[in-house]
């Protein structure tokens, strides 16, 4: 697929953060968090992944008002990786 259609499909208008992985405390996620929501300028975040942190994620994303900003997908095929990270301005 193309990452324009794709991007468009995600609403991914803004400069797009991405991460693919679980969602698990030793990956860092809140930091993450916290990282992007210091961010003035208009971007999304693009987060690929399971784990039991997911619902923790949209609390804490709205906690820093930045939810809107926040785009979770469940995990898919590794074939279609390279489609998601084409995405992406910024893999994380």
């Amino acid at each position: 697929m193309e990452s324009t259609e794709l991007r468009s499909r995600l609403r991914l208008e803004a400069f797009t953060i991405g991460y693919i992985g679980r969602f698990v405390q030793e990956k860092g996620i809140f930091d993450l968090l916290k990282a992007v929501s210091q961010i003035k300028s208009k971007f999304n975040l693009l987060m690929v992944g399971s784990g039991r942190l997911k619902y923790k994620i949209k609390v804490e994303g709205r906690r820093l008002g930045i939810l809107e900003r926040i785009r979770i997908l469940d995990s898919f095929p590794s074939s279609r990786v390279p489609d998601y990270i084409n995405c992406m301005d910024c893999l994380v």
